[in-house]
């Protein structure tokens, strides 16, 4: 097909072998194609992050978290006589800041916790690997959770999701900013 396409537009037959060879034979191609598409997927997979459903999740909690925190931050905007604000800023670039910041520290906790998950010693599996899969995890979500129903509770004080809070934010004090587990 290219080689006709070429022919037609008066490349010579030099030319056309050439441009085939560079296009569908080249080394450069196909190193690209082996390492980009074929080893750093595989070594990604194998030793960084392989929970691809959790990651989705995550990130939808995440996007959502952000949604009901910048809803609940403009509704909560109070304002002088003249109008302008008092206290709380809320902007686009604060909204990008804060989630540009979310976004790395979780992608940090995230990795590093798959890099522990997927180590193996000796040949065999870490022992670690199922507490760091479920425990770690189902914090962050659990955390993510609670950030979500706090900045819908901003937005609509409803009695269902003050006890839900409860129920969720049972280990962590928020006083002292850290988890109790007494």
């Amino acid at each position: 097909m290219i080689k006709n396409y070429l022919r037609d537009h008066g490349f010579s037959q030099n030319h056309i072998y050439g441009i085939h060879a560079f296009l569908f034979g080249s080394p450069i191609l196909f190193f690209i194609e082996k390492v980009l598409f074929c080893e750093i997927p595989y070594y990604f997979e194998r030793y960084i992050f392989s929970d691809w459903s959790f990651l989705a999740s995550l990130t939808l909690l995440v996007l959502l978290d952000t949604m009901t925190g910048g809803l609940g931050a403009f509704l909560t905007i109070k304002r002088n006589d003249k109008g302008e604000r008092i206290g709380t800023e809320f902007s686009g670039i604060t909204l990008y800041r804060k989630l540009s910041l979310k976004t790395f520290g979780i992608s940090i906790y995230v990795v590093s916790i798959g890099i522990l998950k997927n180590t193996i010693i000796d040949g065999e599996e870490n022992l670690l690997a199922d507490i760091v899969d479920s425990g770690f995890y189902s914090v962050m979500m659990a955390f993510e959770l609670a950030s979500v129903l706090r900045n819908a509770y901003k937005i609509y004080p409803f009695e269902i999701i003050k006890l839900a809070l409860e129920k969720l934010e049972v280990f962590y004090d928020k006083r002292n900013n850290k988890v109790n587990l007494d």
